[in-house]
């Protein structure tokens, strides 16, 4: 999941809005939430963790807005 965040930022600029990344962000996040209520949590997790790691691996370079939503609920 992380190497598709990566790659769809490399193909983002701030003249288009980042739209392929944050295109897949949200696709993404549209399959956690067609997955069964007892895999959800997880897969959001991972989700939230390839952004954060991503934008990490970019010295915070990811603008928060375009992930930060997908963070999961403090409590379920």
């Amino acid at each position: 999941m992380r190497s598709l965040v990566a790659a769809r930022w490399e193909q983002s600029s701030i003249s288009d809005a980042y739209e392929a990344y944050s295109d897949t962000v949200t696709q993404l996040f549209d399959l956690y939430k067609a997955l069964p209520a007892d895999k959800q949590r997880s897969v959001r997790w991972l989700l939230n963790m390839a952004c954060t790691q991503h934008d990490k691996s970019l010295q915070d370079a990811v603008p928060d807005f375009l992930y930060n939503w997908v963070k999961p609920p403090l409590s379920s």
